[in-house]
């Protein structure tokens, strides 16, 4: 039936590969590597790509996480497999 202790019970570890956490540097890097060209460099660094009308903007902190930059991933139509692949060819 149910084990004794629920302690015992083994939690599944997700096959899925996690995106580390990047730091600002990176991220631009990324977005380069995707064609974006730096417009700005200020508190935040304002990117453009030739083919989209929609500015990326990445937080200049020693940390930026995936969720901090979804929305920007989301403008610039690029997915999780896009940055693996970034981080790997940078």
């Amino acid at each position: 039936m149910y084990p004794a202790n629920k302690m015992t019970r083994k939690k599944k570890r997700s096959s899925r590969k996690k995106t580390p956490v990047l730091n600002w540097k990176q991220w631009v890097e990324i977005f380069k590597y995707h064609g974006y060209e730096v417009l700005a460099n200020s508190p935040h660094i304002i990117m453009k790509h030739p083919d989209n009308p929609l500015l990326a903007s990445i937080p200049k902190h020693k940390e930026v996480k995936l969720g901090t930059m979804r929305a920007e991933l989301r403008k610039a139509k690029l997915e999780k497999e896009d940055v693996i692949e970034a981080l790997d060819n940078i």
